[in-house]
């Protein structure tokens, strides 16, 4: 098995930055983590190549998990210089959203598309009164169907 290295890799320096801006992440109550998941948001972020602050923007703590949202994972691609091609499709009944579909394509040639509906949303349970998802179901569909592209 390969091991998989940081895009980034951290510094002492970095590291000894990350520590002290932790606290004050943590203090500010901006972003609703401890000081300890403050610190791998921005090591993750950093990592990644996003600045430490930004981290706070795309790296998301998920069920205990560090997770980049489909914001972050699609800003890296277009960075990347590797997409050739994103095509987003909104789907709608009489106006009503119903899915999104969305088409990467890597300049190598590799290409995939994957589609989320709202019975998708609906059978994970996300859809709630007063949620993102009732209130702006298009671009909720839109990032989901972006997020679960760019996995692959």
């Amino acid at each position: 098995m390969s091991e998989t290295k940081a895009l980034v890799p951290v510094n002492k320096e970095t590291w000894q930055v990350i520590q002290s801006v932790a606290p004050v992440a943590q203090a500010s109550r901006m972003f609703k983590v401890t000081q300890e998941q403050a610190a791998i948001v921005m090591l993750k972020g950093y990592e990644l190549g996003l600045g430490i602050a930004s981290a706070f923007e795309y790296i998301h703590v998920i069920e205990q998990k560090p997770s980049i949202s489909p914001k972050g994972a699609l800003a890296l691609i277009h960075r990347s210089g590797k997409l050739a091609g994103l095509e987003i499709d909104d789907i709608s009944d009489n106006g009503k959203p119903q899915a999104c579909r969305v088409t990467m394509k890597r300049k190598n040639g590799f290409e995939y598309t994957v589609t989320f509906t709202m019975e998708d949303a609906e059978r994970a349970g996300v859809v709630k009164d007063k949620s993102g998802w009732s209130k702006y179901p298009a671009n909720m569909l839109r990032w989901r169907a972006v997020g679960y592209c760019a996995d692959i």
